[in-house]
């Protein structure tokens, strides 16, 4: 049986990488939003582990960013 290291509050989560092909922006642009506060939502897990993404979140801040018609 494999084991793996996710426990269900980090099911789901995406990282950085994985969130900038989705948004077609490089993963030091996301680092940058982060840093200025105007990207999507995030979670910071540890130090070492870094910063991941919930899919909601991302959805979300989209829909901020739509134009209106």
């Amino acid at each position: 049986m494999t084991r793996t290291n996710s426990s269900p509050l980090t099911v789901g989560l995406l990282t950085p990488a994985v969130v900038a092909v989705y948004l077609d922006v490089s993963a030091r642009t996301l680092e940058g939003w982060r840093a200025r506060g105007i990207g999507p939502g995030y979670v910071r897990l540890t130090a070492t582990k870094g910063v991941r993404y919930r899919m909601d979140d991302i959805v979300a801040w989209m829909r901020t960013r739509e134009n209106a018609r």
